[in-house]
């Protein structure tokens, strides 16, 4: 028994070093996302696109055979190694490295984060406690990495800023740097935004992150990978180094077996109710990492301003994230939505009459209160999926991550093609879609299908001691 064991209230250990795991990953993984539509404005938007198909067919097709026949450390830790690949990857930014490292990044986040979303309620149930509040203290260290990254990257950014007429381009590639090959077009006044700011500096958006700077950045998101695979591999002993589920065969019986989960699940009103939410929160978290950063900060203020001002986004939703749960004990979860969803309408409202004036100021209220909105829908679906789905949980997280990836798919894939007043309409409609289904969605029921498993679980408990 470790000391953080010794006592209920404490968090076991095993949680730390999978949640830290995590947060080291996703420090390496969101400065270079959050840099994506910046330092490679066409193949980086499309490349993330296509981890997350990566991601859905993982989760779908891969998942459920490593998820019956290997450990959650194996899980973990092996999924590590796309992260890996893909910050190697950034050295060479061309399409036929990219997009098979995005296809690897895919397979790390569709693993670690399937796995990630069952193995809380592991724990949880391992060492009685309640699933919202690990859910909300894990979400909210792992969101933590928008800080952690970007405060590393400040520097790095500022140190290898150069013009773009310095560097030794042919015309082509020039006027990509320059204008984000058409990407980072805004229907803004760009003249007001460029105005002497204390982040990017004078006339400072068309500044770029040199070539040394790229490879830099990159490989100490390499090396922070590598800390997490070490951390994810000696950290995960005992139980967690042997596969849980015991009872079932490998093969595609498996896949088979899992696919027709979902089938029936889909079948749940609930699921279907809550879809057009779990899609949102997805769309909402990869807008302000690759739209915000495309269309706002880079044009206005120079890539130099973006990890500022994901520093700030990374404090809005780990405080999300943080809070979610005891916001659930002050709020059911469809008022508690609703609010979020609510601030999240007022913010893109603004967006799409905002003429870029106080660029800086107004980036730092957008980035604090779409991250903070964001945090909560990021903690809170998974906690909503485990209160509605106590029975087929295998299931629904199975489908939450195909409908959050669907969602990141949307995102990144539309990011080169359509205007920002295009996306903020569509995102409004999702929005507006998603409360209308949430209110419908009947918590009651689930809950008392909750407390009829967990009362069947310590019957059978019970009945286990009782038993000569």
């Amino acid at each position: 028994m470790t000391m953080f064991d010794s006592k209920p209230h404490r968090y076991p250990a095993t949680f730390w070093c999978f949640t830290f795991g995590f947060l080291l990953n996703n420090c390496a993984f969101s400065v270079l996302m959050q840099l994506q539509s910046s330092i490679n404005p066409y193949l980086g938007s499309i490349s993330i696109s296509f981890s997350h198909v990566s991601s859905m067919l993982v989760c779908l097709f891969v998942q459920p055979i490593l998820f019956k026949t290997t450990s959650p450390r194996f899980q973990f830790a092996i999924s590590s190694f796309g992260y890996l690949a893909f910050a190697l990857a950034n050295f060479y930014p061309v399409w036929y490295v990219m997009l098979p490292a995005a296809v690897c990044l895919g397979f790390a986040t569709g693993i670690a984060w399937s796995s990630a979303t069952y193995f809380v309620t592991v724990l949880a149930t391992d060492h009685d406690f309640a699933s919202d509040d690990l859910f909300s203290v894990f979400t909210g260290v792992v969101q933590f990495s928008s800080i952690a990254g970007n405060l590393a990257a400040v520097g790095i950014v500022k140190k290898f800023l150069q013009d773009p007429s310095t560097l030794e381009l042919d015309a082509q590639e020039f006027t990509q740097l320059i204008d984000g090959g058409g990407a980072a077009e805004i229907d803004v006044n760009i003249e007001q935004c460029v105005s002497h700011n204390p982040i990017a500096g004078h006339g400072s958006s068309h500044r770029v992150l040199s070539k040394e700077g790229i490879m830099v950045l990159s490989g100490g998101c390499a090396l922070i990978t590598v800390l997490a695979i070490l951390l994810l591999f000696f950290g995960l002993g005992g139980r967690y180094a042997s596969r849980l589920d015991k009872t079932s065969k490998p093969g595609l019986k498996t896949i088979v077996h899992s696919l027709k989960g979902m089938i029936k699940q889909s079948k749940n009103r609930n699921q279907l109710l809550i879809a057009p939410m779990t899609i949102y929160s997805a769309t909402v978290l990869c807008f302000i990492m690759s739209d915000i950063t495309r269309h706002v900060i880079t044009p206005c203020m120079g890539v130099g301003a973006v990890p500022f001002l994901m520093i700030t986004y990374g404090i809005g939703i780990s405080s999300g994230c943080f809070l979610t749960s005891h916001l659930l004990r002050i709020f059911a979860v469809k008022s508690l939505m609703i609010v979020a969803g609510s601030l999240d309408a007022i913010c893109f409202c603004f967006l799409f009459y905002w003429r870029g004036v106080n660029s800086l100021p107004i980036s730092i209220v957008l980035c604090i209160g779409l991250g903070f909105t964001a945090g909560i829908f990021e903690s809170g679906m998974p906690s909503i999926y485990a209160k509605l789905f106590p029975e087929t949980s295998e299931a629904a997280f199975a489908w939450w991550n195909t409908l959050f990836n669907i969602g990141a798919i949307f995102i990144f894939g539309w990011s080169s093609f359509f205007s920002l007043h295009l996306k903020l309409l569509i995102l409004l409609l999702l929005l507006a879609l998603s409360l209308a289904s949430l209110y419908q969605v009947d918590f009651e029921a689930a809950e008392k299908q909750r407390k009829t498993v967990q009362n069947s679980k310590q019957e059978e408990i019970l009945g286990q001691v009782d038993a000569p």
